[in-house]
């Protein structure tokens, strides 16, 4: 498929649009100047970072500025991205729509946005929340609403379920009270959603049609698409091995949260809503208007943070500094595809990306666009903070957008959603280093990126203890205790497998000697004892082994659909407990009579005990047992 990405260049890029003329500060023609900007910096990172295609959508001063595409919506076709035709599902940034929805029931006077949500919905829905949860903790993602990773999309969009039953079936307990921090949650704004349908009585796909995608001439856009609209999907794709493989395209069961599907200059209009305060005037159009100016401000304006000096989160929308200016941006991701959008108020500047990868290429652009168009000023200096011990803020820290009770919490464990963030003091204890970079003291819980406007800080309990790390938005880490880092469970699932290993091959040597078979004069115990301790070695070895293997075959499956391979799998450590307890009780048995030998008791006990530890990792990671 290589050849295919240079055809994808030859016809690169594509535009639907002319731009228009809008000027910034220094006096560049910011539509003449991006264009050049864009199409020179598209080329260069989709090419060194093997991205088949991509949309651009920037809107300015309440209209389109540019729209483009670039590249290849399918790498077998070859049909080129565009950003008016091309069909997008833009994940996350589904998130956004539900929250204007959500803003536009309260402009009408249909919720309060403080009130529980009890109050609207089906009360025993909340059953396993005894804390009041209300609209303003699911729009900051702050009511303490956990999710699931695992088996959480259908193949036809018509399969999917009605909120009510899919919340009822799926929604997890409380993992925090609300209002406690910042935790990402697509059953959170899925929860929202459900309180637009109680209290306008239309389901949320015909209220979204109705109220905000009808007005504003969004008409490829839907939260459910048919068959017919998803042919002109682009295909997505992950780069490995040296070649593309594509990777299905489903439907997210919390549809409100993660299945929006639109095009590139659709978003564009949506974006322009936004910045022109709820109304889309556009040259040749009626002027619609989809909420009031006071309702924007309500929405745009930072609703909740961790700590004051630091961004945290809008309606829907994250909070973010970028070289000193104030954005309003989310980011969505699926299997095979990455899209961002960021809303500058101040500008009137609205900015969309897509591509059909899983690489970064929004983050990249944002920097790299900022640095061009809207430098940083002059760096402010650092306000003399108090000295402290900065040990006290050492140690490891996760992100808190994991599982925690269901198998999708394995997600932590190997750097994905819920990576983990090491801190500790450096430069003689006068600067921390968070990750890989070097932070600089402000005040008490407030540092600086050194040379930057970046910031993090610190939400400690009331006895004084660093507690959660925060990094603004949606990125709050919680401090974990030394049993819960990565690395102890990287060493002790290494320690298991190994001790499983060695202990199994010298099982299966002195079996090659002596047999299974109970020998004469033996009590049913001792074999019992010899078979049992074999079988644990083999079972749990099967599912370390296995584990990684099936993993490896994609784990982008996992997240869609449980696999059967992984229902299997989970089978082994289940019945290696078995064996376990049927090890205990012969071992138990067998220990005072002379025919079992000394050698084989050790060895037996070294297996028991292994298997203690070994029960206690897959516990801890929600291995044991089927905790879907």
């Amino acid at each position: 498929m290589r050849y295919l990405l240079l055809i994808n260049f030859l016809i690169m890029p594509y535009s639907s649009g002319v731009p228009t003329r809008a000027q910034i500060a220094d006096g560049i023609t910011l539509g003449e100047e991006l264009q050049v900007f864009s199409d020179a910096w598209m080329e260069e990172k989709m090419t060194k970072h093997h991205i088949p295609g991509s949309v651009l959508v920037v809107v300015k001063d309440g209209l389109p500025l540019f729209s483009k595409g670039y590249g290849t919506a399918d790498l077998e076709t070859i049909v080129p991205m565009d950003p008016d035709k091309t069909i997008l599902r833009v994940a996350s940034i589904s998130k956004l729509v539900t929250a204007t929805a959500v803003m536009q029931v309260f402009e009408r006077g249909l919720v309060d946005l403080q009130t529980d949500i009890r109050t609207y919905i089906e009360p025993d829905l909340m059953r396993a929340y005894p804390s009041s949860v209300n609209l303003h903790q699911l729009l900051t993602h702050s009511a303490g609403v956990g999710d699931k990773f695992f088996g959480q999309t259908v193949k036809k969009a018509k399969d999917l379920l009605p909120l009510e039953a899919y919340l009822r079936e799926e929604l997890t307990k409380p993992l925090a009270p609300p209002g406690f921090f910042v935790n990402y949650s697509s059953h959170g704004i899925s929860l929202a959603a459900h309180v637009v349908e109680k209290v306008t009585g239309l389901n949320f796909e015909e209220y979204c049609q109705q109220n905000i995608f009808g007005p504003l001439g969004m008409d490829k856009s839907t939260f459910v698409p048919s068959d017919a609209l998803m042919k002109n999907a682009c295909t997505c794709y992950k780069y490995i091995f040296g070649g593309y493989r594509i990777l299905p395209m489903r439907h997210w069961r919390h549809y409100p949260a993660s299945t929006l599907t639109t095009t590139g200059n659709e978003m564009g209009r949506f974006m322009i809503t936004h910045l022109e305060k709820g109304t889309l005037q556009l040259p040749g159009e009626a002027g619609k208007r989809i909420f009031s100016t006071e309702t924007t401000q309500i929405m745009h304006r930072r609703q909740f943070t961790m700590h004051p000096r630091m961004p945290g989160m809008a309606y829907g929308f994250w909070e973010r500094r970028e070289n000193g200016w104030r954005l309003l941006w989310h980011s969505g991701h699926m299997p095979g595809h990455r899209t961002g959008l960021f809303l500058m108020p101040s500008e009137r500047l609205g900015l969309f990306l897509f591509s059909n990868t899983e690489f970064r290429l929004f983050d990249l652009f944002i920097e790299d666009f900022f640095d061009r168009f809207y430098p940083s000023p002059k760096s402010q200096p650092i306000l003399a903070g108090a000295k402290e011990d900065l040990n006290r803020y050492a140690g490891a820290y996760r992100h808190t957008w994991y599982p925690r009770r269901t198998i999708g919490k394995i997600t932590a464990f190997h750097g994905g959603p819920g990576q983990q963030l090491n801190v500790k003091p450096t430069n003689a204890g006068k600067m921390l280093l968070i990750g890989d970079k070097p932070y600089e003291p402000v005040v008490k819980n407030l540092f600086r990126l050194a040379g930057s406007d970046e910031y993090t800080a610190f939400w400690e309990t009331t006895a004084g203890n660093p507690l959660v790390l925060y990094q603004g938005g949606m990125f709050a880490y919680h401090r974990l205790r030394w049993f819960q880092r990565v690395e102890f469970h990287y060493m002790l699932s290494a320690l298991v497998s190994l001790i499983f290993l060695v202990s199994f091959s010298i099982w299966a040597f002195s079996i090659k000697k002596s047999g299974l078979r109970r020998q004469r004069e033996e009590p049913w115990c001792v074999p019992t004892a010899r078979l049992s301790a074999g079988l644990v070695c083999a079972f749990y070895l099967a599912f370390f082994v296995g584990l990684p293997a099936v993993v490896s075959t994609g784990a982008y499956k996992m997240v869609q659909e449980i696999q059967l391979s992984l229902k299997i799998l989970l089978a082994a450590p289940l019945l290696g407990c078995a064996s376990s307890a049927v090890l205990f009780c012969a071992l138990s048995v067998a220990w005072n009579f002379p025919q079992m030998k000394k050698k084989d008791k050790i060895l037996y006990t070294i297996i028991l005990l292994n298997s203690l530890a070994a029960a206690w990792f897959l516990n801890h990671w929600n291995l044991l047992g089927y905790r879907f």
